[in-house]
């Protein structure tokens, strides 16, 4: 199946495998306490805006890296979630409170409105403005609405049975309903409320929102993309995806997308303006694989099997220096299992991770087409100009970055 606009022919380049020249992946093996005890998409406590990066650590503490002062996070008892924007952060305790800090327009929550709803069981930031779904799936948000970010359609979010998810992007919002129904609200210059479509695919289990586009995890079992698609962001390797067990875990960044999948399986596609679709395949691959993942502005983070991060791509204002003895000090990143309305999802995080032998794509900063090898025995290489990649007999040692 294809994203709403992958077939663009300006971006045939960016579509799929082994075509696209700005994507990368790894296979791993999450290796948190005892095998098969922690899964890829587990919900991690981690979150990647634009110029900074977030974290909550095993024993509560709160960490952030960027642009943002770290000495400015407060301490809270038992935070379930935090969330990074352009310039603030949003956190809720354990008691449903929302918390924020940083700089920006009325970033401070409407408490009372949101204690009045059973207070927030999520949370999300956008460029401007924040948002939180409450315990009775009602929607709120605050911020800057020069685009109509705060003006939540409450009425439809009602009649579609109240909220079970949101997510903020650049300009606008989206929230997911207990039918299944994505409701979207903002700008729409670049198709960002344009959701309907995805009624097609049965209905919609989990969403992500970026900048100017959204994804959403279909019951289908597909990835979708809607918005703008200048980077190809949307042009989604469906065929991949589905091949390694279906998505798990997924985000939508600035200009780019990551997903992890079933069997460990990391993909990223979009814009390759500062290396943020170049999976650093030899880092996770000793880390133990990758659990869960988070796109930011140009940069993507990821949680590693031993409780550890690795973030890369754009590092301009220090949002990919991983505070990495901050947080082994803490306990390593918290992490929590899945909580979605999808039982298959859920089904799938009780299965273990495999060690077969897995196709990985390579690619580097130059634009050169990827080499394919598998991790050990038969792969495929495709050399620059190649239409298909051919078969052939390669051992680990072989295994190369191709980067000159």
């Amino acid at each position: 199946m294809e994203s709403r606009w992958s077939n663009h022919p300006d971006y045939a380049e960016y579509i799929g495998y082994p075509e696209t020249e700005e994507s990368s992946a790894i296979k791993g093996t999450p290796a948190l306490g005892r095998p098969g005890e922690v899964h890829p998409g587990m919900s991690a406590f981690i979150d990647a805006g634009e110029y900074n990066s977030a974290a909550i650590a095993a024993d509560g503490t709160i960490l952030t890296w960027g642009r943002l002062d770290p000495k400015a996070v407060p301490k809270l008892s038992g935070p379930t979630q935090v969330s990074v924007g352009w310039d603030h952060c949003l956190a809720i305790t354990s008691s449903g409170e929302v918390v924020s800090w940083g700089k920006g327009y009325k970033i401070d929550p409407p408490s009372k409105d949101i204690k009045e709803h059973g207070g927030a069981v999520s949370v999300a930031t956008g460029r401007g403005h924040s948002v939180a779904l409450c315990r009775d799936g009602s929607v709120h948000a605050w911020g800057d609405s020069s685009m109509g970010e705060t003006l939540v359609p409450s009425e439809s979010i009602a009649a579609h049975g109240g909220a079970t998810a949101i997510a903020a992007g650049g300009f606008y919002s989206v929230a997911l309903c207990r039918d299944g129904t994505p409701i979207a609200w903002g700008d729409n210059k670049h198709g960002e409320l344009e959701t309907d479509f995805l009624r097609s695919y049965g209905g919609v289990v989990k969403i992500s929102a970026g900048f100017f586009h959204g994804l959403a995890l279909c019951k289908d079992g597909t990835l979708q993309g809607w918005g703008d698609n200048q980077r190809g962001q949307l042009a989604i390797p469906h065929a991949d995806l589905m091949r390694h067990g279906g998505v798990v875990s997924f985000s939508a960044g600035g200009g780019h997308c990551v997903a992890l999948c079933k069997d460990g399986f990391v993909a990223a596609w979009g814009s390759h303006n500062s290396g943020q679709t170049r999976v650093p395949v030899d880092r996770i691959r000793s880390r133990g694989g990758v659990v869960s993942v988070a796109a930011g502005g140009r940069h993507i983070l990821a949680l590693c099997g031993d409780r550890t991060l690795i973030s890369w791509g754009w590092n301009s204002c220090g949002q990919g220096d991983v505070p990495s003895r901050a947080l082994e000090s803490h306990g390593g990143v918290a992490i929590r299992p899945n909580v979605t309305s999808n039982q298959a999802a859920a089904d799938d995080a009780e299965q273990k991770v495999d060690n077969t032998p897995l196709l990985i794509p390579t690619s580097n900063f130059d634009g050169m087409k990827h080499g394919y090898v598998f991790v050990k025995g038969l792969g495929y290489y495709k050399t620059e100009g190649q239409k298909q990649p051919e078969k052939k007999q390669i051992s680990v040692g072989d295994w190369s970055d191709d980067e000159d």
